[in-house]
């Protein structure tokens, strides 16, 4: 759950949402009316050096302590306008995972890790490469 959690902090599917306004708000210290259209970037919100120690380094153990983490980690939004696939998507996510760490040895074959590029799904600037080789567990008798 933490190692998906913290690659959807650095990797969101939608890195970015508008929103509407229905009330005037303060944001930032900035008065902002209501009917103002608003940008939520959870790509920006999950690199932020002022919401999380070291934003740019992969460490899955920051979502052991789940209150720490639940209003500055959105990839799927909250409130009335969250995800409804959120809980399928996770566990979707978590078992394509599972199987394949579990029956391949991943190798990165890229030199680097490609830039994200934004789109309307967030995506890399070019093919990621891998090879995929079978684990050999013994065949049962």
């Amino acid at each position: 759950d933490c190692v998906c959690k913290e690659v959807l902090r650095l990797y969101p599917s939608a890195p970015v949402t508008l929103r509407t306004l229905h009330c005037n708000h303060v944001i930032s210290g900035y008065d902002v009316p209501k009917g103002s259209t608003v940008w939520i970037s959870p790509y920006l919100c999950g690199r932020h050096p002022a919401l999380w120690d070291d934003p740019l380094s992969f460490q899955p153990q920051r979502f052991l302590q789940q209150s720490d983490c639940r209003s500055k980690f959105f990839p799927f939004m909250m409130g009335p306008h969250e995800c409804s696939g959120k809980n399928l998507a996770m566990m979707g996510y978590k078992m394509f995972i599972f199987y394949i760490f579990k029956n391949f040895e991943v190798k990165l074959l890229n030199a680097r890790i490609p830039r994200p590029r934004m789109s309307i799904t967030l995506q890399p600037s070019e093919a990621i490469k891998v090879r995929l080789l079978p684990k050999h567990r013994p065949r049962d008798s």
